[in-house]
């Protein structure tokens, strides 16, 4: 888990779409993608059964994909009760504060630099397949593949943005789906820029869909 330091910060792109101010309080984000190994743990634990298998097979130090949202919901439960202490997904104003790199931004396009090549797996690299964690560059938190590799589930539902809205849990009301983050190895660069979002809805199942978790703690 990385520490990271509140503050308030535009989400979204100024001139380009509504944008909107959030305040931020401090949490702590997982560096990584949770793995296929982590998410198998949970399941030899808890009885649940592990999602499809992508074409390319389970690889333990890969993101684990194909969950839907309820049970990557499922896994922060678990992951909180085993730790005693409180596991969620991000929120979308979380993960894109710590996607930019957070009190120590460079603004940077993508995540950690303004070369997708060197922090994400997408179209271009990949091979149409995840890749292991933790193999590209980290961004200035120290986090890995929050541009590319698998898209991540974020906690609120989508919506537009409100300029006049200043709350850290936003759009919870049930619209169109859940938003994703972080595009992943099957699209374009484009996706994988910081302020890319898009709707899933919460049942859907993508060999490019996975998670990771904040632990909050204020």
């Amino acid at each position: 888990m990385i520490y990271v330091e509140g503050g308030d910060f535009t989400l979204g792109i100024i001139g380009k779409e509504i944008s909107q101010t959030v305040k931020i309080n401090n949490y702590q984000i997982s560096a990584f993608e949770i793995t296929v190994g982590e998410y198998q743990l949970f399941t030899r634990e808890t009885g649940c059964s592990m999602p499809p298998e992508p074409k390319w097979g389970w690889k333990k130090d890969h993101p684990i994909v194909n969950v839907t949202y309820d049970e990557a919901l499922a896994y922060c439960q678990w992951l909180s009760e085993k730790n005693t202490s409180f596991f969620r997904l991000p929120t979308e104003a979380e993960w894109e504060y710590a996607a930019r790199g957070g009190k120590k931004s460079k603004n940077y396009k993508f995540s950690g630099a303004n070369n997708p090549s060197r922090v994400a797996w997408f179209r271009v690299n990949s091979g149409n397949r995840t890749h292991a964690v933790g193999k590209k560059k980290a961004n200035e938190l120290g986090l890995y593949d929050m541009s590319g590799n698998a898209w991540e589930w974020c906690l609120d539902w989508y919506k537009e943005y409100h300029a006049d809205r200043r709350d850290e849990m936003i759009n919870l009301d049930k619209v169109a789906g859940k938003i994703v983050r972080g595009g992943a190895a099957d699209r374009l660069s484009s996706y994988s820029k910081v302020t890319k979002r898009l709707a899933c809805y919460r049942n859907c199942r993508s060999a490019f869909n996975g998670f990771r978790v904040v632990e909050v703690t204020e």
